[in-house]
């Protein structure tokens, strides 16, 4: 065999084994970002027994404009669930109390919740004081306009400046 059949055979074994290897890396590249979105929709709580009754609890909410006792017990547990997707659908159904014989429970949910780790959880929890029209609203922005995330300072600035 001739040095230039042998060289070309050479570079075909290597370019055959450089895309084996990258096709290769590719899937483990993709099994790993799949699993990670797996684990974080898991950690997260979507889908979860808690994310969906808490769901249900907002719809509910909606339709009648009022809970139950009992409802609300279940909104005060599920506003401390350890995933942040179901505190934020716990605080989600307070917005649609406001007025109702609830309210004045529904504000002290959401003001137990506005030192949460997350931001988002403070930001939904400062919006339900909101839409509850709870009377320290105003105060309570007032306070939240030092808050570390800026999402939270935009709704306390939002919050304080439509008077509510």
């Amino acid at each position: 065999m001739s040095g230039k059949k042998r060289l070309i055979i050479i570079l075909l074994l290597l370019a055959a084994t450089l895309a084996f290897v990258y096709i290769a890396f590719i899937g483990i590249a993709f099994f790993s970002a799949v699993s990670f979105a797996l684990r974080q929709r898991a950690d997260l709580g979507i889908g979860s027994p808690n994310s969906n009754l808490a769901l249900s609890l907002t719809k509910k909410a909606a339709q009648q404009r009022s809970l139950t006792d009992a409802d609300m017990v279940t909104l005060s547990h599920l506003s401390n669930d350890e995933h942040l997707t179901v505190r934020v659908h716990a605080l989600n159904a307070l917005f649609y109390l406001g007025g109702s014989p609830q309210a004045e429970t529904a504000a002290s949910i959401a003001r137990a919740k506005l030192n949460d780790p997350e931001y988002l959880v403070r930001a939904y929890a400062l919006s339900a004081l909101s839409r509850l029209q709870a009377p320290d609203t105003k105060s309570v922005a007032q306070k939240m306009l030092n808050d570390p995330s800026a999402e939270v300072r935009k709704i306390a600035q939002t919050t304080i400046s439509q008077g509510k």
